[in-house]
């Protein structure tokens, strides 16, 4: 069956010889580009590290591709040939110099790997490593693969490394300002890209390659949370005022998801036109888009319309706010310190991680924990600043993490739980359900992001449940029925709009305060908290 679906997709795969080396493979057709090699998801970081260097000095494309165990480099020509080298566990640095002179005729990978060699958690990684979960401290600590390291002529050696290299760290300030640069520099080039994309075509155009919809009408509009108004599209087509309704229409094919960056304007108005209102994509279904926004336009709403994508901005306000709240982590003019001030100093190699000197005691909560996950959870219940667990996939990181989270909570901790993706926080918030069904885990994000296995665990579900949100339902209720009365009206009954608009505006003023309330309750009564890196700048975390 894979072979059926490999020869469909025209991909090419890579056969082994009877040692595990590739075999020589015809060369492409005339009417290819080239070749693109996808390369397995066990690479090492250090491999996968040199292959896009490779890539950049041959100016040839590379991406990451996939998620979490998944993930995997492409490199070469995306219009080429597809050589799979998806049946490879793992390779090693002359297979992979091998392969890139076979297919892309480069002849000085050796050289790159060579040089490719880096640091790692003051570890020298040249391949890609034990067997087992490790803890380290940033300059030395415990390592758990095969044998305790932490007092050997080696483990010496790489703190001695990691001290000597300490001053080669880059100064925090030099640090914010190149990353600022090139975030703003990556800001410009995507406002850039979708402004020409919407203004450089017709908009049939711009809704056949997905960035637009047109022909849309106002379906419904409701309370949404913290007092935003939920708008929900559908497709205009065939529909009359007053006629007996009929089954929805699907919408056109589009590029529409959850959290994109809309503009709302009149179908016929001109691309460039200011748009009634901006919102965020909330919900996104065959035959409907529900946006929410902040306020909703007094007048326009009751004519055909259409959306557009806008470049998402957020995402780089946040990285910026953080890189200049970093700036001013350490410095210590303040009356108070910046909070993880110590930790920032520890990570710029200013100070060295500080532990407990004698580990505390602990009971683990799964007894199925080997000995290096053991030795990694002591290590981190120690740490007094940050400690780091790592090793490659299938070696148990997340369980450890897990029982790392159940041990510091049953000590009386609250924890914050993140990471990059939201696939990865959500995976550890449903092991952390499923071993303790009665810690209160609050997930921080938009529910249509979240797995369907998550959603009780969100903080919509939880604000829904508190005492303040049931008062806030009533302001919902009053909302829904005035948004529908207001839906009927016409052009002409401009006085009775306002005064309904008006109504509406103090209604969502109240049921703001409410859910804020609420937000605030639930935030503070959980035990977990569980976000991905740039959904922690909510305000409703500011003061915790």
């Amino acid at each position: 069956g894979n072979l059926k679906n490999c020869k469909k997709n025209k991909i090419k795969l890579a056969p082994l010889s009877v040692h595990g080396w590739p075999l020589k493979m015809s060369p492409p057709g005339p009417d290819t580009h080239g070749v693109l090699l996808v390369f397995p998801p066990g690479l090492t970081p250090r491999q996968r590290a040199v292959l896009h260097a490779v890539g950049e000095a041959h100016s040839l494309e590379h991406a990451s591709e996939g998620e979490a165990g998944a993930r995997h480099i492409c490199l070469g020509h995306s219009k080429g040939q597809q050589v799979d080298l998806s049946q490879h566990s793992s390779l090693t640095d002359q297979q992979l110099c091998d392969l890139l002179e076979q297919h892309l005729q480069i002849k000085d990978a050796t050289a790159h790997f060579q040089s490719g060699s880096v640091l790692l958690n003051g570890e020298q990684r040249a391949g890609s490593g034990g067997g087992h979960a490790r803890a380290n401290s940033k300059t030395g600590g415990l390592s758990k693969s095969g044998g305790d390291a932490s007092g050997g002529k080696a483990a010496q050696a790489v703190r001695a490394a990691a001290l000597q290299n300490k001053a080669a760290c880059p100064e925090l300030d030099d640090f914010v300002a190149s990353t600022l640069a090139l975030v703003e520099l990556e800001r410009e080039a995507e406002v850039a890209a979708t402004q020409e994309a919407s203004l450089a075509c017709s908009p049939e155009t711009a809704q056949a390659r997905g960035r637009s919809l047109l022909n849309l009408r106002l379906a419904d509009a409701e309370g949404g949370l913290l007092g935003r108004t939920l708008l929900t599209l559908v497709s205009n087509k065939g529909y009359l005022a007053g006629s007996k309704a009929a089954a929805q229409p699907e919408l056109p094919p589009n590029k529409f998801s959850p959290h994109d960056i809309v503009a709302v304007k009149p179908n016929k108005g001109p691309a460039e036109g200011p748009p009634l209102c901006t919102g965020v994509v909330y919900r996104a279904k065959d035959t409907s888009l529900v946006i929410a926004v902040d306020d909703v336009p007094d007048e326009g709403m009751d004519q055909p319309l259409r959306i557009d994508k806008l470049a998402n901005e957020v995402t780089y306000q946040r990285l910026k706010a953080t890189l200049n709240k970093l700036s001013k982590a350490s410095r210590g003019g303040g009356a108070e310190p910046c909070p993880g001030s110590s930790i920032v100093d520890v990570c710029f190699g200013r100070t060295s991680p500080r532990f407990a000197a004698t580990p505390p005691a602990w009971t683990p909560h799964n007894a199925g924990l080997d000995d290096s996950q053991r030795a990694a959870i002591g290590l981190a219940l120690g740490a007094k600043d940050v400690a780091l667990i790592h090793g490659p996939p299938g070696t148990g990181k997340t369980t450890a993490v897990v029982e790392l989270i159940l041990q510091e909570v049953a000590r009386g901790s609250r924890v914050l739980a993140t990471s990059a993706s939201n696939i990865a926080v959500d995976n550890l918030v449903e092991r952390l359900v499923r071993a303790d069904p009665k810690m209160r885990i609050v997930r921080m994000g938009h529910p249509a992001r979240l797995l369907p296995q998550v959603l009780d665990s969100s903080l919509e579900a939880h604000v829904l449940r508190s005492d303040n949100s049931s008062l806030a339902k009533d302001c919902r209720k009053e909302i829904k029925a005035l948004n529908t009365q207001l839906m009927k009206l016409g052009s002409k009954d401009r006085a009775e709009r306002r005064q309904i608009r008006g109504d509406l505006r103090r209604l969502a003023k109240e049921e703001r305060s409410r859910q804020e309330a609420a937000v605030v309750e639930v935030v503070k009564g959980a035990q977990v908290i569980a976000s991905t890196l740039t959904g922690l700048l909510q305000h409703s975390l500011e003061s915790q």
